[in-house]
């Protein structure tokens, strides 16, 4: 069913970093709709109560664009999921967070500049192994995976170079080392 879950474990030898970008979030609603509105024609087109129930990837390249841009992603990324699931090494489940986003951005469209940017800090940052944004885009945080012990530190450099210019970004995971005892 849609509402399926279980847990995954992370990793091993890894931890997450959460940086917010400073940019709320606009026209995330509006352009949801539209994206829902588009996979849930691609869905129709393709014969499928939902995208999650295609069989061939290759099918959606037939689709006209954008309906097929965002088909690709939504069952490229169902494939990712399911990848990282069964547990894969940290090495690999980087990756595939980098390949989500870079599909977030080419092919659901729902990045923004601010996004990529801090992504891409993020990568650079040492320990860091993928990075994408979370949420529904148009703003909002990036997560990343790191190796453990090292997200403190990576946290800080890709926080440091993405504010550089006059962003307003702010590490959400992990706590920085000055708040932990006010919390």
């Amino acid at each position: 069913s849609m509402l399926e879950h279980r847990l995954v474990r992370m990793p091993p030898d890894s931890e997450l970093i959460v940086i917010d970008s400073g940019v709320a979030r606009k026209l995330a609603a509006s352009k949801y709709n539209e994206r829902r509105a588009e996979c849930e024609e691609a869905s129709r087109k393709l014969g499928v109560q939902a995208l999650r129930d295609v069989t061939d990837p290759s099918s959606v390249e037939d689709l006209p664009s954008p309906m097929r841009e965002r088909a690709r992603h939504v069952v490229q990324e169902n494939l990712r999921v399911l990848e990282a699931a069964d547990g894969v090494s940290a090495e690999r489940f980087g990756e595939l967070m980098n390949a989500s986003h870079f599909s977030l951005r080419d092919d659901y469209e729902v990045s923004i500049p601010e996004l990529d940017e801090l992504c891409a800090h993020l990568r650079a940052a040492p320990g860091v192994l993928g990075a994408r944004l979370t949420g529904a885009g148009f703003g909002g945080a990036c997560v990343a995976l790191c190796r453990a012990g090292q997200a403190q530190e990576a946290a800080a450099a890709a926080l440091a170079a993405y504010n550089k210019h006059g962003r307003q970004g702010r590490i959400l995971i992990p706590v920085p080392t000055e708040q932990k005892g006010q919390q």
